[in-house]
């Protein structure tokens, strides 16, 4: 706005603030000096003056700016200047100063410059005598001069009237409220401000059009401006347009009211939201920074070299220690904290300046520029104790800013907190040393070659003695040579990296492992740099050697044990499996990741839930000690694992290790074993019941056949003997019926089975026609089923053997009490074996007996004339068959007995 208002001024006019700096400038003053508006804003006063007068002139802003002000000016103030144009041209200028005062904070000195159209004699005398001199040179032209003075004078009193009128009437808008608070009148630019019309703002509160949230504050100031007349207040508030926004004002409001001629409350105000959302972004962006200074331990200074003044950015306090809470900003002066041993080098980088005050800030305008260049380039580094007594390593860089003239005006100096970096540096060199890792670098540009001094002691040779890529390729064994060189080139040519692992010899013939990396740096795809690091190893390869023959030895074991190893990684829950594991689980070799799916999937189903339980506990227990089944290809394997778990330093578990192998034929053994100690165990007992009712068996008939042949001896000749000798028969019978079935026991223990196809038919009536001589055998129907064409294989032999002894029971057993007794026999072949049925309606046997009847010398019934050896071999051989039996029996209705044989899986008749 104040760029229109200057359009109407004809002299050149420039506005600066307490420092001299320019703030506007209208075009006039630009076409006077040949300048743009950007090239003079934000330049100082004295930047249009030839260099000899500007110290002069700047003097002369500060004096004319401290004037005293009566009412909202100074008195006026006029000076000759010499100026210089930009094209280098000098002219003589004029030049009408005074203060203008907005406000008790608010003093801009506007001065009005027109040029002078006469010479000066000698620009360099003061500009005092220089006048005089110019009047004395020109004294024929004095009436002229006097009568262009006089109308000069006029001219700039009309075009300072003019300007003046303008800046005091520059808000944007003028608003009068009387004494309640009502407004009274509202000037034009109102509406263009808020987009009422002055007809709908009179008569209104003003308050009704302040933001709620501004109101208290609002109402404050303004019972402060009305505590005394002419009072005036500064009011930044939130006031409403006519659309239902907001916009930002900035008000100056005085209590007029005491006026005669006002009799109002005035406020002037303008729209100042731009400047605000500026200046919220701009602290916006200072936090930004500061807490970017603060993550990066970081702090930057700016000083004023014009001024002498120095602003610190919060990181600078924090980095010194420096609490702002106890001290002012004023109190802080970084010198005082540089640590003893380093404060020269701080003033000697800019030339010896000691510290004095704003004084040295400012001789640092005068530094060359060469100095300038120099000190930009190198950072600086020095100690500082800080406040609270900490030493700390600090970091410096330089910026200089530099006036339109190219004169140095401002230096921004960053600190930045290395000590951290320091430390780590140190830990790095300690590191390396203790590592024997050693460094090495190429400059490709300036073929320069650098090398730790952890890689002198490396190579035993003295840290002074020239070190080149073909020297330091020497030290390597022969074999190993070619490799290095290969490596080498590829990375000067294509910058392709390399790690190799060498064997060299040192200076003292020491013989060692060394890792060998390199890297490169490009510009452009060009390899500008070639770097890399060197480290003695030699302890890793006799470790790794060592480690590599216990591998070998404990694979070899593993293997001959069966032995898998697994790791499972509780944190990540990655498990490992050895190629043992693999194979005993039929895990694809081509399978890269193991799962924990991949162990479960192959769990027998009647383990898993306890495997799962184990599992659970296992971190509790610390250890896992189980045995379970899994199933590969259909078959059943008997697994053993033993686990461990290793904890991390907090106690928690972190890894479960863990063994398996397969103890199939372990467990098949104990199985045997133990079948074979429980048929021990049943054999002994046999025996001592075998012994025992065998020799009861065998003498019972004896003895009867022995008291028999003693009755004959004491009967007369001639006398009949029938009686005697059918009881010496019937014992002979049953003691052939005993040997018999021992024969049977005998036979079925010792003799293999003998795989043959049989003929049930033949067998049962080979049986049958046995068993015809029993005592009512030819008052019992048999009748009987079999399978035509049937290529059954089993034993022949023992098949009878189970038909004679089911049917003779059969017999012996059979019931004549009002009904026929009968036999019948079904034989039934299906894939997968041969079911055979024998059936009678005997006496039957008792539900209590049905389970014993299958023991040795077990007798059912009172009637039993047998040895109790019958169903005992029946069973025994059935099971040598691999086959099954089971009895459905009724007591006085019938006994059915059901056999099952599996169809043998041989290859060969003999088992």
């Amino acid at each position: 706005m104040l760029k229109g208002f200057f359009e109407s001024v004809d002299p050149g006019v420039l506005i600066t603030d307490r420092k001299g700096v320019i703030l506007l400038v209208n075009d006039a003053y630009c076409s006077l000096l040949g300048y743009s508006e950007e090239e003079l804003k934000g330049s100082m006063f004295s930047h249009g003056i030839v260099a000899e007068q500007r110290e002069e002139a700047m003097e002369t802003h500060q004096l004319l700016f401290a004037q005293e002000v009566k009412g909202t000016s100074s008195e006026r103030t006029f000076r000759h200047w010499l100026a210089q144009k930009k094209d280098g041209a000098r002219i003589a200028v004029m030049a009408n100063s005074y203060v203008l005062q907005l406000s008790a904070e608010e003093r801009y000195l506007i001065t009005m410059v027109s040029e002078l159209k006469q010479d000066f004699p000698n620009p360099g005398l003061p500009p005092s005598a220089r006048g005089r001199e110019a009047l004395q040179a020109n004294e024929d032209k004095l009436p002229q001069k006097q009568e262009r003075t006089a109308e000069l004078n006029h001219y700039i009193l009309k075009n300072e009237r003019k300007f003046k009128s303008l800046l005091e009437n520059s808000f944007e808008a003028i608003i009068l409220y009387d004494e309640p608070g009502f407004i009274t009148y509202a000037s034009p630019s109102v509406s263009s401000t808020l987009g009422y019309s002055a007809e709908e703002m009179l008569g209104k509160k003003g308050m009704s059009f302040i933001h709620e949230d501004d109101k208290d504050r609002t109402k404050a100031l303004l019972a402060q401006m009305m505590e005394a007349p002419g009072n005036k207040v500064y009011i930044v508030q939130r006031v409403r347009k006519k659309d239902g926004s907001y916009i930002w004002t900035e008000a100056y409001t005085t209590n007029l009211l005491h006026d005669e001629n006002v009799r109002a409350v005035v406020s002037n105000f303008r729209d100042v939201t731009e400047r605000i959302e500026v200046e919220e972004k701009l602290r916006d962006s200072e936090a930004s920074l500061n807490l970017a200074q603060h993550v990066a331990n970081l702090g930057s200074a700016e000083f004023d070299l014009v001024s002498g003044e120095v602003k610190n950015s919060s990181g600078v306090y924090a980095i010194y220690d420096f609490d702002l809470d106890v001290f002012t900003e004023d109190q802080f002066n970084g010198f005082e904290y540089i640590h003893p041993e380093d404060a020269d080098k701080a003033p000697n980088l800019f030339e010896n300046y000691r510290p004095a005050g704003k004084e040295w800030i400012k001789e640092l305008a005068k530094l060359s520029d060469e100095k300038i260049r120099e000190v930009e380039s190198t950072p600086f580094e020095f100690r500082i104790i800080s406040a609270s007594g900490r030493l700390k390593y600090l970091r410096t860089r330089s910026r200089f800013i530099r006036d339109k003239n190219g004169s140095p005006v401002k230096s921004i100096l960053t600190i930045q907190d290395v000590s951290e970096e320091k430390h780590r540096r140190r830990l790095l060199d300690e590191t390396s040393r203790i590592s024997r890792i050693g460094g090495w670098e190429l400059d490709l540009l300036t073929n320069t070659m650098s090398w730790t001094a952890q890689s002198y002691e490396l190579f035993e040779i003295p840290a002074t003695e020239e070190l080149s890529i073909e020297r330091a390729t020497q030290f390597y064994l022969p074999e190993f040579q070619p490799v290095l060189l290969e490596a080498f080139q590829k990375l000067v040519t294509e910058g392709t990296a390399f790690d190799l692992e060498l064997k060299m010899a040192t200076a003292t013939k020491k013989e060692m492992w060394v890792r060998m990396l390199g890297q490169s740096e490009t510009v452009n795809n060009k390899v500008v740099l070639v770097k890399g690091s060197m480290q003695d190893i030699t302890d890793r390869k006799k470790a790794e050697h060592e480690i590599r023959s216990y591998a070998q030895r404990l694979q070899l074991a593993t293997e001959a044990a069966g032995i898998g190893i697994w790791d499972w990684d509780l944190e990540t829950n990655k498990i490992v499996w050895d190629q043992q594991m693999r194979e005993l689980y039929g895990l694809p070799a081509d399978k890269a990741e193991v799962e924990f799916d991949d162990y479960k999937k192959v769990l027998h189903p009647d383990d898993v839930p306890e495997q799962e339980l184990l599992l659970q506990e296992v971190l509790k227990y610390k250890k896992l000690d189980s045995e379970f089944r899994i199933i590969i290809e259909s078959k059943v394997r008997w697994i053993k694992s033993y686990a461990k778990v290793f904890e991390n330093e907090q106690g928690e578990p972190r890894r479960l290790l863990g063994l398996n192998w397969d103890i199939t034929r372990l467990k098949e053994t104990e199985e045997t074993l133990r079948r074979s100690n429980e048929e021990l165990l049943k054999i002994n007992h046999e025996l001592d019941q075998f012994v025992y009712s065998t020799s009861h068996n065998l003498r019972a008939p004896l003895t009867s056949i022995l008291g028999i042949l003693n009755l004959i001896k004491n009967y007369p000749e001639g006398a009949d003997l029938n009686t005697y000798l059918q009881l010496i028969e019937k014992s002979v019978t049953k003691l052939d019926e005993t040997i018999q079935e021992i024969t049977d026991y005998s036979r079925n223990t010792r003799v293999e089975v003998s795989l043959e196809p049989v003929n049930f038919e033949a067998i049962i009536e080979e049986v049958v026609e046995s068993l015809s001589f029993l005592e009512q055998a030819n008052k019992i129907k048999i009748s009987y089923v079999t399978p035509s064409g049937s290529h059954f294989l089993s034993d022949s032999s023992r098949l009878k053997m189970i038909f004679t002894n089911l049917i003779s029971n059969a017999i012996k057993y059979a019931s004549t009490e009002g009904k026929e007794p009968s036999i019948f026999i079904l034989v039934e072949e299906k894939r997968g074996g041969a079911t055979i049925r024998i059936q009678d309606n005997g006496i039957g046997i008792a539900k209590e007996h049905q389970e014993k009847i299958f023991s040795m010398f077990f007798r059912a019934s009172s009637k039993s004339s047998g040895s109790g050896l019958g169903l005992y071999i029946v069973k025994e051989a059935i099971q040598k068959l691999g086959g099954t039996i089971r009895v459905k029996s009724n007591l006085g209705k019938g006994t059915e007995f059901i056999i099952f044989l599996p169809e043998p899986e041989v290859k060969s008749k003999k088992l």
